[in-house]
């Protein structure tokens, strides 16, 4: 063979790995914190886990998985939890061409939508039983238990469709419910604020008051309501000095998660100013882990490890009760599993502030 077509065909064969490599980076996602235990296909999930179609992740009793996809979309996969990546394809070269969808097994998990999503809502499914849930909001906590599916959405509209045709609309501040055995089904105001979307809502609302919203939640939760107001700036209104003041009052009042929440910040935001705004409330020795990690988030490689949720001590565990849920507890308000104490009115007033 002419030594010219030898060289054609092996650049051709490299350039094929090539894009090859690039298409599979581009669907696909990391996780940026993971609690206790979780697999990945049945084997241990890390923070290098690349993940894509087809995975099936879960997770065990006490521990949870935080997410982000390449489309910005973040999975925060709760306890006791099996959930599939069914489908996902996104290239921010051709994003109108993006969509995914993704099976609840067995559990809990919340939705934080990403840029396809924002691009077209259609073309962002999810399944639990023989359910296809439609997601017209930012933030929505799906739960399956192998009998009944429920949807509570704390910014925007939920919608469950059925077999039959049927479906329940679900707008936010509301959770809507279906038991596959009974039929029965209902929506109403949600009893107990989710503690990520209520704690997002608040902050959004009265950016001074970040530090006490996000007191007596994990540095992993308190990392996720950042997440959650960084896709929803529009929706809930808060301009990009809003949200620097936000950054620095959080760090500022808990510096554990200045590392953590630099990585989501590059990864869902990939401003400088909110970069700068973490190092300048953060010890200065954590200044250039600051900076590795926001341009890690960036490029989304592998998150860095923040060590232990000691760190933030603020409150042990997933389902921990802080001083403020023991008190909402005596006064008789409802709480969800790791759910802050925020009464119903309350909750519903915030979010119909933030919607309107």
């Amino acid at each position: 063979m002419p030594t010219q077509i030898k060289y054609f065909i092996r650049s051709f064969f490299i350039l094929f790995l090539l894009v090859g490599a690039q298409v599979a980076h581009a669907n696909s996602g990391k996780a940026f914190s993971i609690q206790g235990t979780a697999t990945i296909n049945d084997e241990p999930l890390s923070l290098e886990t690349e993940i894509k179609e087809g995975d099936i992740i879960k997770t065990a009793e006490g521990s949870a998985v935080k997410i982000i996809m390449q489309d910005k979309t973040v999975l925060d996969i709760q306890e006791k939890t099996s959930f599939k990546i069914t489908k996902y394809a996104y290239n921010k070269d051709a994003p109108d061409e993006g969509n995914s969808s993704f099976s609840l097994l067995e559990g809990t998990f919340r939705y934080i939508s990403g840029l396809i999503a924002k691009k077209d809502p259609t073309k962002v499914k999810f399944s639990a039983g023989t359910a296809t849930i439609g997601i017209r909001g930012t933030f929505t906590t799906i739960g399956y238990d192998g009998t009944e599916v429920s949807a509570g959405s704390s910014i925007g509209e939920t919608t469950i469709n059925f077999a039959d045709g049927s479906s329940l609309k679900v707008t936010a501040g509301q959770t809507g419910s279906f038991n596959f055995s009974t039929g029965r089904s209902s929506v109403g105001a949600t009893t107990s604020a989710d503690s990520i979307g209520a704690a997002a809502l608040a902050i959004a609302a009265d950016p001074e008051n970040a530090a006490a919203a996000l007191a007596g939640m994990s540095q992993a939760e308190a990392t996720l309501v950042m997440a959650a107001i960084m896709n929803n700036t529009a929706q809930l209104n808060v301009s990009p000095a809003a949200l620097t003041t936000i950054v620095s009052k959080a760090v500022a009042a808990n510096p554990a998660m200045a590392v953590g929440l630099a990585y989501v910040a590059g990864a869902l935001n990939g401003s400088s100013a909110i970069t700068n705004a973490i190092s300048a409330n953060a010890p200065p020795a954590a200044k250039a882990a600051i900076e590795a990690a926001a341009n890690q988030g960036t490029k989304l490689e592998p998150a860095p490890s923040t060590g232990s949720e000691s760190q933030f001590p603020l409150r042990t565990g997933i389902e921990g009760e802080g001083e403020g849920e023991t008190k909402a507890k005596a006064k008789g308000d409802p709480i969800l599993p790791g759910g802050s104490p925020l009464d119903t009115e309350t909750f519903i007033s915030i979010t119909e502030e933030a919607n309107s």
